[in-house]
């Protein structure tokens, strides 16, 4: 440092370089703003809509978190061709049934919210990401996989600061997600790399 300010006031170089954090600093702050937003939006998302996403919460948050901890969304192909492979301790249409509910009272007025897709999950994130700490995020839904981005790190941050506890198994994070299954019929919802089933508290 010394040496390039030496070289600058002498004018052997004409630009200083940009003094550049540490990327393990940079992880850390990333993680925590991302964090700290994600539970001023998910408490956004739970109680929209005249709180009519209290039919269906840990859905919800499982679809969140699938958004949170991914590089992309997948197609209808790559649905299909995992869920092809599924063993039978995963679960199946009959176990996401028995967690929804048909009649949540309000004379069947009541307009479910759609669950919102990793595009719309980011994008309220890094909006409130703005608004709060006023930063766009560098290692955070970038195009490309970049590597740097520590999901199961955030994906426990985001747990402890909004209080959310999940089954203790392998979460295939970094990935491609599935937040909605709008081919499944009816009001079942799968999601991907996490599911409703997994969401304990």
């Amino acid at each position: 440092d010394r040496q390039q300010n030496d070289d600058f006031k002498k004018n052997k170089i004409f630009k200083l370089e940009r003094r550049k954090m540490p990327l393990f600093w940079l992880e850390l702050l990333e993680c925590e703003m991302i964090a700290r937003a994600a539970k001023h939006v998910l408490d956004d998302y739970l109680s929209s809509n005249g709180a009519t996403t209290a039919t269906m919460p840990a859905q919800t948050v499982a679809s969140f978190l699938c958004a949170l901890v991914s590089e992309g969304e997948e197609t209808a192909a790559q649905t299909e061709k995992r869920t092809s492979k599924r063993r039978d301790s995963e679960p199946d249409e009959d176990d996401f049934s028995s967690l929804t509910f048909y009649h949540a009272g309000g004379e069947g007025d009541a307009i479910l919210p759609p669950v919102r897709s990793r595009y719309d999950v980011w994008n309220d994130i890094e909006t409130e990401i703005g608004r709060r700490f006023r930063y766009n995020l560098t290692l955070f839904n970038r195009p490309g996989k970049s590597g740097r981005a520590p999901y199961m790190s955030l994906l426990r941050r985001i747990c402890q600061r909004t209080g959310i506890r999940l089954a203790a198994k392998f979460y295939d994070v970094g990935g491609k997600c599935l937040c909605s299954d709008g081919g499944s019929g009816g009001q079942i919802i799968a999601s991907y790399p996490i599911s409703a089933l997994d969401i304990i508290d």
